[in-house]
């Protein structure tokens, strides 16, 4: 697709790319998340705390858990 930046891909099914008009999409299987920019990297950092605390270790204070909207997905801070 013209203008579209994989970013990450991990075999034909699960995809992290950019379109055109600035939004991060996610595919994994048949789900498709559509992130801001900001709002990504909101995203990334909890799997990447939730990765780091698989261990048992009580997730740290920062971002809360997502408000799902149609069409979008937003993150507060605590």
């Amino acid at each position: 697709m013209q203008g579209w930046k994989v970013l990450a891909q991990r075999g034909k099914s699960a995809a992290i790319s950019r379109c055109p008009g600035g939004h991060v999409h996610l595919d994994y299987g048949n789900v498709t998340l559509r992130f801001s920019e900001e709002e990504f990297g909101a995203f990334a950092a909890m799997v990447e705390e939730a990765r780091a605390n698989q261990n048992g270790t009580p997730p740290s204070k920062g971002w809360s858990a997502p408000s799902i909207g149609i069409g979008t997905i937003s993150f507060f801070k605590n």
